[in-house]
């Protein structure tokens, strides 16, 4: 069997994240509907943003409905410490946190920027 091969811009456009949204400047908390509602295995989130130079921490959290609802993905990463933590609340209760990482690119009122690619879907009845 032969494969096609795929031309420069169809390789260039497998690379990019499959969420493209303009936004720019938002205020925190923001709020954004996932297209579908559902994060799906494949789906690639970019994040752009630049910390307050006075904090301690921020995050992002992929949510499963408005505020107050289970997170799906929760990555706070904690500037005093120097480490990142990811976990989940599901039904009320956090999960086990994770906080293990290889460096930490985060400082505070220093741009950055985020690729977030789901790989597994754990419960694929959320």
């Amino acid at each position: 069997m032969r494969e096609r091969i795929r031309t420069a811009a169809e390789q260039q456009a497998l690379k990019k994240p499959t969420l493209k949204s303009p936004f720019a400047m938002q205020s925190t908390p923001f709020l954004y509907m996932l297209p579908g509602g559902r994060l799906k295995p494949g789906l690639m989130v970019y994040v752009s943003g630049r910390p307050h130079s006075e904090a301690t921490s921020f995050s992002l959290n992929f949510q499963c409905g408005g505020l107050g609802s289970d997170i799906a993905f929760h990555f706070n990463p904690r500037f005093h410490r120097k480490e990142m933590v990811r976990n989940s609340f599901q039904d009320g209760d956090w999960g086990t946190e994770e906080r293990k990482c290889h460096g930490f690119p985060f400082t505070p009122g220093v741009h950055f920027d985020v690729l977030i690619r789901v790989s597994l879907l754990l419960s694929p009845s959320r």
